[in-house]
């Protein structure tokens, strides 16, 4: 089946649900199984169910399946939150006296977890620039763990060379982790291009309305966990075998121990947000194109940065990576940190608001906000200057954003 088949119909069956042709909320905390022998082979993991929604629910699982048919990968394992998953997934594959290799270029939050969370836990995080592919593979070592970067740098806007990253970590054994959250499954099948795991925030373009929290990892299938070289997994290859081993360990182990379970009322609302997953997306980079066309003409815009335009440095990896579709998000500086207060003020139709993927469009002001507690170099890194605004484009007319944000623009002089 195609990519839009496959986000309205997979990993639903009406008919184990009297027919509806919406997978119900399921809202049990605990389930019967069987008498005492059916809970006592799940417990053993001889027989799959369901026994309490910390380790799995219905509604979940049913979601869990549509995120992993979109990739058409192996597996995932649904989260409360975007960092709850990155923090379930990093926590799995590295431990103290291990590495990691990141791209320097991240969004604020996953660069707070590497460097005030993960590293406490005693895990070095090695950071390089996404392009430069010698640095990268010099950092390497027989301690790393695992390679991670991001298919469009938030907010640098930047597409790394993908399958450069993936030849590195196939040389050294270890997986690759990519952060999709910005492209989503409907722009690029990760696996494709050597991805071994996935990481997105469900919140943002995945659901799409802004109502609800969530995250995932996704297995694509590529990597054999058997010849992981951590401690993490490896009793679980023997439990689950070599091809499971990952997905059953954050399942049954993370969440059961760790939390960050996925509520049913929230896994609800994301399914219904994948069934316009594809057609948003197009809106989206349809909508985004307009405006980054219009801001770029504005000779009182010093820089506009998306990868829909032919002028961005990574357009031509956009166009092979992402089948000709930018994504929702684009950066533009205003010349100074006061205009972009003052042209954030003037916004009518755009929200000043921290998330991102929403139908609707929002504006925010980075380095006063999700880069607020990193130093000039890590902004430096990022892409982040004083006065650089990150836009959301949503759904909305894109005759109505070009006005608001020219009128924004035209007041903030």
């Amino acid at each position: 089946m195609d990519f839009a088949t496959r986000a309205l119909h997979a990993g639903y069956d009406s008919s184990d649900w009297g027919g509806a042709s919406v997978m119900p909320v399921v809202a049990s905390a605990a389930f019967s199984a069987g008498g005492p022998e059916g809970l006592e082979d799940i417990f053993a993991g001889r027989a799959g169910g369901h026994v309490y929604g910390r380790l799995t629910n219905p509604t979940v699982t049913a979601l869990e399946r549509r995120w992993s048919a979109m990739d058409d990968a192996r597996g995932t394992a649904a989260y409360s939150t975007g960092m709850a998953a990155i923090s379930a997934l990093f926590t799995s594959l590295a431990e103290n006296g291990e590495e990691v290799v990141s791209s320097s270029s991240l969004f604020g939050g996953t660069r707070a977890y590497f460097d005030n969370v993960l590293s406490r836990a005693g895990v070095t995080v090695r950071y390089v620039d996404p392009d430069d592919i010698d640095a990268l593979k010099a950092a390497v070592n027989p301690m790393t763990r695992l390679l991670f970067l991001e298919a469009l740098g938030n907010p640098r806007m930047d597409v790394p060379d993908i399958e450069a990253w993936s030849s590195a970590a196939r040389d050294a054994g270890i997986p690759l982790v990519l952060d999709t959250t910005l492209v989503t499954p409907a722009l690029m099948r990760a696996g494709d291009f050597g991805v071994a795991l996935t990481v997105q925030s469900g919140t943002k373009f995945l659901t799409g309305n802004g109502t609800v929290l969530s995250g995932a990892v996704t297995d694509t299938g590529i990597y054999r966990w058997k010849d992981f070289p951590g401690s993490a997994v490896c009793a679980m290859v023997k439990n689950a075998g070599s091809d499971m081993a990952l997905l059953v360990y954050l399942r049954k182990v993370v969440r059961q121990n760790n939390g960050g379970s996925l509520s049913p009322f929230d896994a609800y609302l994301a399914l219904l947000g994948a069934d316009t997953l594809d057609l948003r997306m197009s809106r989206h980079s349809d909508n985004v194109l307009a405006l980054a066309t219009y801001l770029e003409s504005r000779e009182d815009v010093p820089a506009v940065s998306q990868v829909g335009l032919a002028s961005s440095p990574w357009h031509e990896r956009a166009v092979r990576y992402f089948g000709g579709r930018w994504g929702g998000l684009l950066t533009f500086r205003a010349g100074s940190r006061d205009r972009a207060f003052a042209v954030l003020r003037n916004l009518k139709l755009a929200a000043v608001q921290t998330n991102l993927g929403d139908a609707r469009t929002l504006a925010l002001h980075l380095e006063s906000t999700l880069h607020r507690e990193q130093s000039p170099e890590e902004r430096a890194e990022a892409g982040v200057t004083d006065d650089l605004i990150r836009v959301s484009v949503g759904l909305e007319s894109p005759r109505d954003l070009i006005e608001d944000f020219g009128a924004a623009l035209d007041a903030a002089q």
